[in-house]
């Protein structure tokens, strides 16, 4: 037993694990920082990612699987990196910033993913891993979320103070963790609709599922809840018609947990303002309140989001625009990585990224960047539809399979409003896993 335990291939295994613990928990991690060409500021989380790189490339270099088709999103990402890296050589002349680390964790899991061997079973290992990791942390910063929602006039939880600290580094932007909710809620959905479940289970699961919609309408990330509205159609037309049943269940638990949130909110903002005009301006209780005078802000203070017309793009017309203006386009290479944050500083402070991954990608790596993105977006999408004619309408789908296929889906309208996945991210892992899975799952 103990010779099997500590065979090449176990040892191996327990590394790619390890390895990929440490990719995942660099996201959001504070950048290394220099002063006078020495390390200033580092911390573990951002460091063992490199560590576990140059392990991999001395031990394993003879172990990478450098086939270019099987492995042509891995190729094109590492592309896509490399003229970020040149473009922002060329502008700042220098290789090395504090951001630089975003280009050496994508890096590192471009290598993870081709010394791995058994690549089916490996793969199910890292995608289980990483829902597992998202659904901890994410569901642990919900909870301080609610928290602060509760001691405060909150109607949406979206106004959590994001100066606040979480794990060591800034609060995670309430469209992030709207999308890692998002993530685990279709994960969640895919399971229920395509197994066959206990009373304990289905009822575990429409409970998981109705708190978690709860979170996300009560953060009102409007990106996030388009793109769960169509990817949750799609399930339900692409393969689950004969499922009406269950479809039904999460759909009304969808409609339920929309419908508790308006209200306990409502209740707790509207008895809080009551309160407050009673204190304030001593109303006694026979006293009637000016409706219109105390209590208009308050009806438009709990209008949804996504039902509001003006800035339905939340700013980024303007970012885009502002964008565009600042570039020179006779620039061919871009600025480098996260040039966008550079660019809007001297427009407006309050927006910090491009919201859309081509802008980024444009912004950062030239043209060169943006039409290798639009590659790996097609490519994709051509897998896309290859796993639907030729697993799903045969119905030789997995849910593994399925939950990928699904993922793609979901990332690839988000990218058109958010980062994404153009630079190292929650994102650009969960695509770049899910685009290998779905390549696998079709060569078979």
């Amino acid at each position: 037993m103990k010779l099997i335990f500590f065979s090449k291939d176990n040892i191996k295994l327990f590394f790619c694990i390890i390895f990929w613990i440490s990719i995942i928990s660099s996201i959001g991690a504070p950048f290394i920082t220099f002063e006078n060409n020495t390390i200033k500021y580092v911390e573990a989380r951002s460091i063992a990612p490199f560590f576990f790189l140059l392990t991999a490339l001395i031990f394993f270099y003879k172990q990478i699987y450098l086939n270019f088709y099987k492995n042509i999103t891995i190729y094109l990402f590492f592309l896509l990196n490399i003229f970020y890296l040149l473009g922002q050589f060329l502008y700042f002349k220098q290789l090395i910033k504090p951001e630089t680390s975003l280009i050496f964790y994508s890096f590192s899991t471009f290598v993870l993913f081709l010394i791995t061997k058994d690549f089916e079973k490996n793969f199910k290992y890292y995608l289980g891993i990483l829902l597992v990791m998202m659904t901890v942390i994410y569901l642990v910063y919900s909870y301080l979320v609610i928290k602060d929602f509760f001691k405060h006039n909150y109607y949406w939880l979206y106004a959590y103070n994001l100066n606040e600290i979480f794990l060591n580094t800034s609060t995670p932007r309430i469209t992030g963790t709207a999308r890692s909710l998002a993530i685990i809620f279709l994960a969640l959905s895919i399971y229920f609709m395509k197994f066959n479940l206990r009373n304990i289970y289905t009822s575990f699961i429409l409970i998981s599922l109705f708190i978690i919609f709860i979170l996300i309408w009560g953060m009102q990330s409007r990106g996030t809840i388009l793109c769960l509205s169509i990817t949750i159609i799609l399930l339900f037309l692409i393969n689950f018609k004969n499922k009406i049943k269950k479809y039904s269940l999460i759909l009304l638990t969808i409609i339920i947990a929309i419908y508790a949130f308006n209200e306990f909110s409502k209740n707790k903002i509207f008895i809080s303002k009551i309160l407050n005009l009673n204190t304030n301006q001593n109303l006694n209780t026979n006293q009637n309140l000016n409706t219109n005078q105390n209590l208009g802000s308050y009806k438009s203070f709990t209008k949804s989001r996504i039902f509001i017309n003006e800035n339905i793009s939340s700013g980024r017309f303007l970012i885009w625009n502002s964008l565009f203006k600042n570039y020179n386009l006779k620039n061919i290479f871009g600025y480098g990585i996260q040039a966008d944050r550079y660019l809007l500083k001297s427009y407006d402070p309050t927006y910090t990224n491009a919201s859309n991954g081509f802008i980024y990608a444009f912004i950062c790596g030239g043209y060169f960047s943006f039409f290798i993105l639009v590659i790996i977006f097609f490519v994709n999408i051509k897998y896309i539809f290859n796993y639907y004619y030729n697993i799903i309408i045969k119905k030789s789908h997995d849910y593994i399979g399925l939950l990928s296929f699904f993922i793609i889906i979901f990332l690839s309208i988000r990218i058109f409003f958010e980062n994404s996945f153009s630079l190292f991210s929650l994102d650009f892992i969960l695509y770049i896993l899910s685009s290998l899975i779905l390549k696998k799952k079709l060569q078979n």
